[in-house]
């Protein structure tokens, strides 16, 4: 999404904010963020139809959370999918 596009999307959040539709003031960047931290959390379920798409997870014996291996990003398509956003920012 281009910054216009961001920009007038946010305008009119804004605007529906300002004439009560909506409670609390959301920019769509915070949108993006929330969605794609539920769907990553989602994602983790081994029945979730998207699991098959995470990498195996690392074997660390100092700690208890589950961490994943991160891969070598090498093209800017890679960069910029939504499953190498998730393991780098919400991990």
């Amino acid at each position: 999404m281009s910054a216009a596009q961001s920009g007038r999307i946010d305008a009119f959040l804004k605007q529906a904010h300002k004439c009560g539709f909506s409670k609390e003031l959301l920019t769509v960047n915070e949108l993006l963020v929330e969605s794609g931290r539920v769907m990553f959390k989602k994602m983790k379920s081994p029945t979730h139809c998207l699991h098959m798409l995470l990498l195996p997870n690392k074997k660390l014996d100092y700690n208890l959370s589950e961490s994943y291996v991160l891969p070598q990003c090498t093209s800017s398509t890679y960069k910029r999918s939504f499953v190498n956003w998730c393991l780098f920012d919400f991990q």
